[in-house]
């Protein structure tokens, strides 16, 4: 098993039954043997999940779930923090606050980027919404010690946060010291002039990257430049967590065999 200099997670779905399911014991030794360390798990529906139960599963694998990506959960349920209806906006903000006292102290942040909502006809009313739908979240954050990671997603996807600028605004305006931000480098492919000045900009504000290529495959699909990424990534002493996500191309066990060949020599110890 390798070592790497930083720990590496990817993300994916959490399938129900997962204790039952063999293929998926079978990708958790797999992920182990090529040295991951952690897990960004999707949920379709977290009220279900014990958080006990599935830490206890994962430790026979020598994994940790690091983040509870809210994506499937949002679209299963169609949740929006930036909804033009209150009552839709708060049942959102009621699913952070459920995953917030599931995860509490346990080292698990919550990734907040389909959530924030779709493109809007009114961007400014969606941002100004999302606002005030985390500053809801925000003190029971603190409360509990979980980080909740507001992702930069490109335009094409959502009226919020499109940028790393963007995302500090919000951050900075709701002033919570449990609200990050998540750089993912697909996004910022589209949305940085410069995704290395961003990065060095906002450096403060983000203790977690996705690393996902140009065309939204996994790292080693694509056009992205990851050498020059990890070397800025050494060169500027970054202390986080990187984790991998992506849409599949061939299948997630055979992509990520690729996208490791790829990266594995860049950040091998």
């Amino acid at each position: 098993m390798s070592t790497y200099r930083y720990p590496i997670a990817v993300q994916i779905v959490l399938p129900e039954q997962y204790q039952e399911q063999e293929d998926f014991a079978m990708l958790l030794k797999k992920l182990k043997g090529q040295g991951f360390t952690g897990l960004e798990l999707n949920m379709r529906n977290p009220a279900d999940v014990s958080i006990d139960e599935l830490s206890s599963f994962l430790d026979q694998f020598g994994l940790h779930m690091t983040m509870f990506a809210s994506g499937l959960t949002a679209k299963t349920h169609g949740l929006s923090l930036s909804h033009e209806q209150h009552e839709q906006r708060e049942r959102a903000v009621s699913l952070l606050l459920d995953m917030i006292d599931k995860l509490a102290d346990r080292n698990i942040g919550i990734i907040v980027g389909f959530l924030k909502g779709p493109v809007s006809s009114d961007p400014v009313g969606a941002r100004d919404r999302n606002k005030e739908s985390l500053a809801k979240v925000a003190p029971a954050a603190e409360d509990a010690d979980v980080q909740v990671l507001l992702e930069a997603t490109n335009r094409y996807e959502s009226s919020v946060a499109n940028s790393l600028q963007d995302a500090a605004d919000i951050i900075d305006h709701v002033g919570s010291e449990a609200l990050k931000m998540l750089p993912d480098t697909f996004h910022m492919n589209i949305e940085e002039r410069n995704m290395f000045d961003a990065l060095s900009t906002y450096r403060g504000y983000y203790s977690s990257i996705h690393l996902s290529d140009n065309n939204r495959f996994l790292p080693g699909h694509g056009a992205l430049d990851f050498e020059k990424i990890i070397r800025y990534l050494d060169e500027t002493s970054y202390q986080g967590g990187l984790a991998l996500e992506g849409n599949t191309l061939v299948s997630l066990e055979d992509d990520l065999v690729k996208a490791m060949g790829y990266l594995a020599p860049m950040i091998l110890k």
